[in-house]
């Protein structure tokens, strides 16, 4: 079994650093090339089942992909609900609630009208083992969704401590390779955009 984890383009959002988490922003000029740079290199892959979160620059970031079978877009995926903070700069946050800056430290700190970090955790994981327990040996899987989509999962299959959060560097259109093989063994290969464009 193979399994993609693909983080979207660079987003408007990015290229203002708001805090933006599950507010839909969409991808930015420099995203949208970067999106069919992406999907160019994906496109050697048949993939047997893609889900996506809902969120333009999600969906956005996989829209120029070749596909056999029909994207199945899933609420589960969206990045934190940063709730009130979302359309304010992540510099600014973090100056007036530091707290916010170190989530892995603080994971049941709720944004104001939004969620913690344990709850974005939780809701992807729960996601993930619904659908996960589907998939067959010889399935080939898209997952296009945020940076805590991504570190979500990983954390999930890793058994990552949480304090530690986020442990990985995901940057627009990067993507992480992971094989399980009959055996149950897992492998993990982290696929930064810079090494196919």
């Amino acid at each position: 079994m193979d399994i993609f984890l693909l983080r979207h383009g660079l987003s408007t959002s990015n290229e203002m650093r708001l805090v933006c988490g599950a507010a839909d922003y969409p991808l930015s000029e420099t995203g949208k090339i970067q999106s069919e740079h992406v999907c160019s290199h994906l496109n050697q892959y048949r993939f047997s089942k893609i889900y996506a979160s809902p969120l333009k620059r999600a969906l956005q970031t996989i829209e120029n992909l070749e596909r056999q079978v029909e994207i199945s877009i899933e609420p589960e995926l969206i990045e934190l609900d940063t709730g009130e903070v979302s359309h304010i700069g992540v510099d600014e946050l973090w100056s007036s609630e530091p707290r916010y800056r170190y989530q892995g430290l603080n994971p049941d700190l709720h944004y104001p009208g939004g969620e913690s970090l344990n709850d974005m955790l939780g809701r992807i994981g729960l996601w993930y083992d619904r659908c996960s327990n589907e998939w067959k040996q010889d399935e080939v899987v898209l997952i296009a969704g945020h940076e805590g989509t991504v570190c979500g999962i990983l954390h999930k299959l890793l058994a990552l401590c949480i304090t530690h959060y986020p442990t990985f560097n995901v940057g627009n259109c990067d993507y992480v390779h992971i094989n399980i093989n009959s055996d149950g063994q897992v492998r993990y290969r982290f696929v930064p955009f810079k090494d196919f464009t």
